[in-house]
């Protein structure tokens, strides 16, 4: 059976790009066996030096996560601190706001003793506007 020249040259370059249409026609096979063994060589170098590109690149992307690892674990920790902190300043600050406001309770009670007391002396016709005012004032600091 007789292959057509240009379905040879295609099945030859399709499988074999690298070899020359001459050695397939017109060399003997010990010269074909030597070049597939030769490509072979160089295609097992090829292929060990890919593996080591591989096991380096491998080796890169390890330490790289391992870096990542570190990093995600410091900021979880700053994290943590952070989070103390805020937890920690808004105790003071609550602290704070309630000794404010007994302070100003007390203000309070100190003012309605001397709005009462000067009530109690003069009898102006203002006192219950006074008094208003001040009940007002005690509404705005119980809010």
């Amino acid at each position: 059976m007789e292959i057509q020249a240009s379905t040879r040259d295609t099945m030859n370059n399709q499988y074999f790009p690298n070899i020359p249409t001459l050695i397939l026609e017109e060399q003997p096979l010990e010269q074909f066996n030597k070049f597939a063994q030769n490509r072979v060589s160089t295609l097992d170098t090829d292929n060990a030096q890919l593996n080591n590109n591989i096991t380096q690149l491998q080796q890169k992307l390890e330490h790289m996560v391992l870096q990542q690892k570190v990093t995600i674990s410091e900021l979880n920790a700053q994290i943590d601190e952070l989070q103390d902190i805020v937890t920690s300043k808004t105790g003071e600050i609550k602290y704070i706001q309630r000794e404010k406001e007994c302070e100003i309770q007390a203000l309070m009670n100190q003012l309605e003793e001397c709005t009462n007391g000067l009530f109690a002396e003069q009898k102006n016709p203002n006192q219950a506007d006074l008094a208003n005012v001040l009940r007002r004032i005690k509404a705005k600091v119980n809010e």
